[in-house]
Formats: C-alpha cells, structure tokens, sequence
C-alpha cells in the first residue's frame, strides 16, 4: 500500500480587494494545466450560512447527525460543526487528500508559507505569523506573475509523476 505525504498548504495573503482570489483563479489554472490538482481554502470572516432553518439538511443536523453532505449534479456541499481538527494541515489533509497543492485565501495569522499581494503604494497587509514570505506580488499582477509563480511552486513543492529530480510531495511506501 502506498501514502502520499501532505500537500503543502500556501496561504495568498492581501487587504481586501488586493487580488487574492483573481491570484488564486490565475494559480488553480495555471498549474491545473501543467497536470496538478489544487484544493482552495477561503476565510470568511463573516461567516456564511449554506444551510436554512426547516429545510431537511438543517433538520438533519438539529437531530444531531455529526454532519451532512448536500449532493446534486453540480456538486456537494459538506455542512457540519467545527472540523475534527482546527489544524490547518490536518483540514487540508482530511478534505483534499489527493490534491497536489492547497491554497488559502486569507489566513495571514497562520504561520504558512505565503504570496502577499502588495498595495497600490507597495505596501502588504502585516503579518502576524513567522510563515516565510515565498513572494510579493505587485497590485497589478498578471499571467506572467502567475506564471513565474507556479514555476516557484513546482521548484519548491511538487513533483510530477516519475521525476525523481524535483523535491517535494511525493508517493512513499506506507510502513
């Protein structure tokens, strides 16, 4: 049986409408076509709400169901409480376990690699973590940005199937 290691979890980091998630959209196509599978992340500070009361979903969780999944053609939706984890890594681990590469959007208190994107004046929202900066994105980036980006990630973090060259994720023997 073979386990694959983690993926690396990276956090885009920036003040409201800085870009994050038009860097994220840039990032998840980008390296979707170089063959890679990323998951996303997105920090909603104001919370959301998916489920309504009276509807079945909600009535499943008020009888105390553990979690409920929302399926149709276009998709799913997993409601529930807090995950089993408030870890980062282990979240992205148990939701995404075959991606290649995990994004999220926001995060900046999280001690996580990151992408800040700079203000107009070239200023970027502070940090309040010791996660390494891998890059500062300008304000008005572009595919090319995107591009050199994604050519750091692969460098630094992935691998492609039978290229014992690049450093990062990879198949291992479970033991």
């Amino acid at each position: 049986m073979t386990r694959r290691r983690p993926a690396p979890l990276i956090a885009v980091t920036g003040f409201r409408d800085s870009g994050k998630t038009t860097a994220i959209e840039g990032l998840i196509q980008d390296l979707s076509r170089r063959g890679y599978r990323v998951g996303t992340f997105k920090h909603c500070h104001h919370g959301y709400d998916l489920d309504h009361p009276g509807k079945d979903s909600w009535r499943h969780r008020e009888a105390g169901a553990a979690g409920t999944v929302l399926v149709s053609r276009s998709g799913f939706a997993l409601l529930g409480g807090p995950p089993p984890d408030q870890n980062p890594e282990a979240l992205a681990a148990w939701l995404f376990p075959d991606a290649d590469l995990i994004l999220a959007e926001g995060f900046h208190w999280l001690s996580l690699p990151r992408v800040e994107i700079a203000e107009v004046d070239g200023s970027s929202r502070p940090a309040h973590s010791d996660g390494e900066v891998l890059t500062r994105l300008p304000f008005h980036f572009g595919p090319r940005e995107i591009a050199k980006l994604c050519d750091l990630f692969e460098r630094k973090y992935l691998r492609r199937p039978g290229d014992v060259s690049r450093q990062g994720r990879c198949v291992e023997a479970a033991g």
